[in-house]
């Protein structure tokens, strides 16, 4: 069994990472490696909150600063799908519309 919230899964030239369930600080580091992943490998990234009940603080940070990250390289970063839950938490930190379609 897969004790994680995170996970990534490699398709033909993109990566899927999936965050589910709760996503508390102890996740952050995870999710780090698992961008860091796909960055360095030049993939661009798909994120799917679809099935995440609560991302912590930290856990957005990371996020934010992979998405930044990603496209200063020229990747491409997708928003997939995303619960209430996690619509509500992006919204109450201002972030209603993350990923923008292009940096700021």
């Amino acid at each position: 069994m897969n004790d994680t919230c995170v996970e990534s899964r490699a398709r033909e030239t993109e990566v899927l990472i999936v965050v589910r369930g709760q996503a508390p600080l102890a996740e952050a580091e995870i999710l780090l490696a698992h961008a860091r992943a796909a960055i360095l490998a030049g993939r661009d990234i798909q994120l799917d909150l679809r099935d995440a009940e609560h991302l912590h603080a930290g856990v957005l940070q990371v996020l934010i600063a992979f998405e930044r990250a990603a496209r200063k390289r020229g990747l491409k970063f997708e928003l997939t799908g995303q619960s209430d839950s996690a619509r509500r938490t992006l919204a109450l930190a201002g972030l209603a519309s993350w990923p923008a379609t292009e940096l700021q």
